[in-house]
């Protein structure tokens, strides 16, 4: 990526874990896409449940990647969703949070993932 890489946890811990993770999803997704020039990304934590909502309210509509790790998270809205099962990430993808955020989700992306709908 053109633009370093820089992860800011707000109202949430500082967690390696999930800084390792980010930076494994965005090396993931160089594979995909190429080359990226700069991404705004958004991760809701299981700890902001109460306020995912909220949160994607406030960006909604802008060019912002969002990403959770809460089931539902998808469903209210969120473009991508990483799922623990059986100790393996699983990954989900909302098509129409994508396209309102203007942003183009791969192919190759898409086809790994499980595609999950807004429920309005």
């Amino acid at each position: 990526m053109d633009t370093p890489l820089r992860i800011t946890f707000q109202n949430t811990p500082s967690s390696d874990a999930i800084r390792q993770l980010i930076e494994e999803q965005v090396e993931h997704l160089e594979q995909f896409f190429g080359r990226m020039t700069a991404c705004h990304i958004v991760f809701i934590s299981r700890a902001e449940k109460e306020r995912a909502a909220e949160i994607l309210k406030q960006i909604e509509g802008k060019p912002v990647l969002t990403v959770g790790e809460e089931e539902g998270f998808c469903r209210m809205g969120g473009t991508t969703n990483i799922l623990i099962e059986k100790e393996r990430p699983r990954l989900e993808v909302n098509p129409d949070a994508a396209e309102q955020a203007r942003l183009t989700i791969n192919a190759k992306l898409l086809k790994v993932a499980t595609i999950v709908r807004t429920v309005k």
